[in-house]
């Protein structure tokens, strides 16, 4: 039986299922712990759980990691700036 009707347009082709979602971020993880120990921050796990749960999409996941990212780099940036001044 052809289950194309269930498919969801946000998601790709390997990503329809939570199943597939879970495999996904299964891989990024262990590709970054293969690169030396790392604790996956809470932050960060919020966002893979949405992100499996079928709440965000991967665009959507990439471009909230990107966005705190940045937060912690003015952050940190003005925390220094506040230390030399």
């Amino acid at each position: 039986m052809n289950t194309q009707a269930s498919h969801t347009p946000q998601f790709g082709p390997r990503e329809q299922t939570r199943e597939q979602r879970q495999f996904i971020v299964n891989q990024s993880l262990g590709i970054t712990r293969s690169q030396g120990a790392y604790q996956e921050p809470e932050w960060l796990a919020e966002l893979h759980a949405q992100y499996v749960a079928g709440q965000i999409d991967l665009a959507t996941m990439g471009a909230r990691h990107d966005e705190h990212l940045r937060q912690v780099q003015a952050h940190n940036f003005e925390h220094a700036l506040a230390h030399v001044a």
